[in-house]
């Protein structure tokens, strides 16, 4: 990032500065003796993190606030956000609402199908039974792969797009909520995706996340609460983020077929989205792919 770009310049240049030339402003030491750049101390600040827990990757040692965010991320992924969890999370929250211009779409899902195939699939597969979320994290990543213009990231003035579809799952553990980066569970198979999703979840709930799911950065934020009985919801896009879907419980809805009205099953989906990466047609279209993905499994 150019901000960080420069100050890691400003470092590097410190032990060769010429006696002529004006010295360079050294980063300020943290409190434990250690570097710091000053956009990682105001960061580490505002979501109260102690520094001294904080590896550095910048010249000599210098802390980033590529740092600082890898810090906060991985804490979520491992349960342990910081040394104050409940501050940290409500610092992310806050930063999250006040800087990103978050806009929602709602549309309520027929996942008939989904619940067919998911009955079928898990009376010959006792041992990698199926869940209504599996089928939507697998759909939600396959959408992304056909709405290409949903996985963009953003951040100070620049957008790259992103050719993972990866997704982040917020789950809940006795700890508290964590969210969990999945790999690209669209481009695998149904098999692949379960099995893949039961071995991360595991993992998470055990304290055991590899190295490897630090290098996911996912741009989409799943979050389920369908399982309690909550109807409809929106959610906060996390600051890594450019949208969070939040979905429903299932339910019986009278629908129209053949001109004959009959039972059907029902979800409510709410995308909150980036304002500043994703426009109201993008995100309408990247709904319809979800549900073309969640009728033909």
């Amino acid at each position: 990032e150019p901000l960080e770009r420069v100050e890691q310049m400003v470092a590097a240049s410190m032990p060769v500065a010429k006696p002529a030339a004006a010295a360079p402003r050294p980063a300020a030491p943290s409190p434990a003796g250690l570097s710091a750049a000053p956009s990682a101390k105001a960061l580490a600040k505002e979501l109260e993190i102690d520094l001294a827990l904080v590896s550095g990757t910048g010249p000599g040692g210098l802390i980033t606030r590529k740092d600082v965010e890898g810090f906060t991320r991985e804490g979520f992924t491992r349960g342990r956000v910081a040394a104050k969890p409940m501050a940290t999370m409500a610092a992310l929250v806050t930063r999250s609402m006040q800087t990103i211009p978050h806009f929602h779409l709602t549309a309520d899902m027929e996942v008939s199908a989904a619940e067919r195939w998911r009955e079928k699939w898990n009376a010959s597969h006792a041992d990698l039974r199926a869940t209504l979320n599996d089928v939507f994290t697998r759909a939600v990543s396959q959408a992304l792969h056909d709405i290409p213009s949903m996985n963009v990231s953003y951040r100070e003035g620049q957008y790259e797009p992103k050719p993972e579809a990866d997704i982040l799952l917020v789950v809940a553990l006795k700890s508290g909520l964590t969210l969990v980066p999945v790999a690209d569970p669209g481009r695998q198979s149904l098999e692949e995706c379960l099995r893949s999703l039961r071995g991360v979840l595991q993992r998470a709930k055990q304290g055991r996340v590899t190295e490897s799911n630090f290098q996911i950065a996912p741009l989409l934020a799943l979050s389920n609460l369908g399982m309690f009985g909550v109807k409809e919801f929106s959610a906060i896009i996390p600051p890594s983020c450019t949208a969070a879907l939040a979905v429903g419980a299932a339910r019986d809805v009278p629908v129209i077929r053949s001109q004959h009205v009959q039972v059907g099953r029902v979800a409510t989906l709410t995308l909150s989205a980036d304002h500043r990466v994703v426009d109201g047609i993008t995100a309408a279209n990247f709904m319809e792919k979800i549900q073309e993905h969640l009728n033909y499994l």
